[in-house]
């Protein structure tokens, strides 16, 4: 199925399911009327269950896939997972984005690619560029003594020295950083893998992703999912385990209706450096902080103005040697997802953004959903309290049934996830027997 029919496909179904939500809710109000607050109840359920709807028939597809479907030719033609290492021409930069942190372990994973990519005899085609924007200066301090550290083992056998730079001006947040490498040091360089400091890739995936960029031209971005590094705190793990199970079937459905509009995750891809140099300077936008100004979370407008330019954006959706570091807390995710909503924030202006196709408008529209969800929850709680008040008595009845709703599409997905692990014997054993699985998905 071509793409574009494939795009139309997923917003069918999405506006169709919305509708039948939407439409079983309404018919309790209509009796008597719909009043503002069920009208604020009706748009906030819409809200609630769009990126649970998306995410259901991502698992749905994700399913047909792995059960009927062939994912080597009709969703990653471009990759081979399974070949021969192969030979590359091009030239790379492995670029790593600091600030304020200890590098010391970033400096341990930087040597840990160069060890895996020399091992394959293929570290001759990539190179380490260091890109901080580091304000503190004990942890500039830590930079520098760190990097002349390791600088000439880095460097050993790289086609060309070990680059660092501090910018004296963080113009731009890690968006700007970015830009300013690709216009400023990317000599040489034809693609670049920006690496966050807690991420780390393999020798073998980096060298493949590589390859599939150099036989595959009109290739503009992609993005190999990635799952979580070992951890020792029980969040951490939790975590882990949710996203290493969830993953295949689930991404599988989300790669295939996204074809060559998938998104970028911010780190862990390939990018093609001229393209990106020339299409991905960020607008700042207008008014203050923290809707205006400059774009705090820059991936997924990159990824638009990438396909706005004519290139594709792949997602690769299965497990390799890609990995990050996951929050070890729940605090400590809870302000990661808070950083993540003000960047969602300011992406209305993709809406009427010129030039930008229709399942890229679509995508921007699942992200504020998906970050307005909990607020959507709060007004429309507020709303059924209110109208069961001085309304309706009745009005929990619909509040139940909105929330038996919303909980069937937010746990489908891993449900359909089980069943690609329950259905793989070698996969059971990989998660300790069934008995282990189960108790592991049910915590999940």
């Amino acid at each position: 199925m071509p793409g574009y029919q494939r795009h139309w496909l997923i917003m069918a179904l999405f506006f169709g399911t919305s509708f039948l939500v939407l439409w079983s809710n309404y018919t309790k109000f209509k009796p008597g009327g719909i009043t503002f607050l069920e009208g604020t109840i009706l748009f906030c359920t819409f809200i609630c269950t769009f990126q649970p709807i998306v995410a259901s028939w991502s698992a749905v597809i994700g399913l047909l896939v792995m059960a009927f479907g062939n994912a080597e030719k009709s969703v990653y033609p471009y990759f081979d997972a399974k070949g021969p290492l192969p030979e590359l021409r091009s030239r790379t930069a492995l670029a790593i984005f600091m600030r304020n942190e200890d590098p010391s372990s970033i400096f341990d994973r930087l040597l840990a690619m160069q060890k895996s990519l020399s091992q394959i005899g293929r570290l001759q085609h990539f190179r380490f560029v260091l890109l901080s924007d580091t304000t503190l200066p004990e942890v500039m301090c830590m930079e520098d003594k760190g990097f002349a550290r390791i600088k000439d083992n880095l460097g050993i056998g790289t086609y060309q020295s070990p680059f660092y730079r501090r910018r004296s001006k963080n113009i731009g947040y890690k968006g700007g950083n970015m830009y300013d490498y690709a216009e400023n040091h990317s000599k040489g360089d034809e693609f670049f893998v920006p690496l966050d400091s807690d991420s780390v890739m393999s020798g073998d995936i980096l060298v493949r992703i590589v390859s599939s960029m150099e036989r595959y031209p009109q290739i503009g971005l992609l993005q190999p999912a990635f799952i979580g590094m070992p951890a020792v705190s029980a969040f951490a793990r939790l975590t882990q385990f949710g996203s290493r199970y969830y993953l295949p079937v689930n991404y599988l459905g989300l790669s295939w209706w996204a074809n060559d509009c998938a998104l970028f995750w911010g780190h862990n891809a390939i990018i093609r450096t001229r393209v990106f140099r020339e299409h991905c300077k960020l607008p700042i936008l207008s008014g203050k902080p923290p809707l205006g100004g400059h774009i705090m979370s820059h991936d997924i407008v990159e990824t638009m103005f990438i396909r706005r330019a004519g290139y594709e954006c792949r997602l690769l959706p299965i497990i390799t040697e890609s990995y990050e570091t996951f929050p070890p807390t729940l605090i400590e995710a809870m302000n990661r997802q808070n950083r993540w909503f003000q960047g969602d924030m300011q992406y209305f202006f993709l809406l009427k953004e010129p030039g930008l196709n229709l399942i890229n408008r679509f995508q921007v529209c699942r992200i504020l959903a998906k970050s307005l969800g909990p607020m959507a929850w709060f007004v429309m709680t507020s709303a059924f309290n209110i109208k069961s008040r001085v309304e309706n008595p009745d009005a929990t009845r619909v509040g139940v049934s909105v929330f038996s709703q919303w909980f069937i599409f937010r746990i489908f997905p891993r449900i359909a996830a089980f069943l690609a692990v329950a259905a793989n014997p070698s996969e059971i054993k990989r998660y300790g027997g069934i008995f282990r699985f189960v108790i592991s998905v049910v915590l999940d």
